[in-house]
């Protein structure tokens, strides 16, 4: 479903709607034909998106929800800005290791995307391979320096919380069932540590 959330719907023109409409029309066309999607479409923009929601494969935001696209006067769609990490990292049990988080499936829990038809695009992928070897492993030693940091910074307040809420080593609707092994705050760190160096490495043995 597409929504506009600005300008409001109270203050969108009917000429606003129709020419936003009609640009994501066309822009959708383009991408499912792979002929000139980069005419309304911000590549780069979009690749950097793909690759901050592969690393973490966020489902969430993965063209399903929480998924924004930002368009300036003049200029193209741009992905962003970035939203709603609470099913990501591996953390919901619709996590599959071995697949693409942005590709969907018909009736799948993420639908048919964009990422179905320009992974199949010779270009587009060679600009996503030699954008995530620009960035892998800045986004790799950025991601375990945050761990370091935040870790200790927030124990006390994951001590209080689980003190609270009694989840550690249970059943979580949401999560997969081996979850429950991680049932200390450290063993869950270091659960985040493993999905996310796990992750970059299935990414680049795709991609390279």
């Amino acid at each position: 479903d597409l929504k506009i959330k600005h300008p409001n719907k109270t203050d969108i023109t009917s000429q606003q709607k129709s020419f936003i409409l009609s640009y994501l029309s066309k822009a959708d066309t383009a991408v499912k034909t792979l002929s000139d999607y980069e005419n309304y479409i911000d590549i780069d923009s979009l690749i950097d998106w793909v690759i901050l929601h592969e690393l973490t494969y966020n489902l969430d935001c993965c063209f399903k929800r929480s998924c924004f696209i930002i368009k300036e006067k003049g200029g193209k769609l741009k992905m962003g800005p970035i939203w709603d990490f609470d099913l990501a990292f591996g953390s919901f049990y619709r996590y599959k290791k071995d697949q693409w988080a942005s590709v969907g499936t018909e009736g799948g829990y993420v639908p048919i995307t964009w990422m179905n038809y320009l992974i199949n695009d010779e270009a587009f992928m060679t600009k996503f391979a030699t954008r995530w070897n620009e960035k892998k492993d800045e986004l790799l030693n950025t991601a375990f320096a945050c761990i370091d940091l935040m870790a200790p910074l927030v124990l006390p307040s994951a001590e209080y919380n689980f003190f609270v809420w009694d989840l550690l080593g249970k059943d979580m609707t949401s999560q997969p069932v081996s979850h429950k092994k991680y049932d200390t705050y450290e063993k869950m760190t270091g659960r985040l540590r493993s999905f996310i160096h796990a992750r970059y490495k299935w990414i680049d043995d795709q991609l390279n």
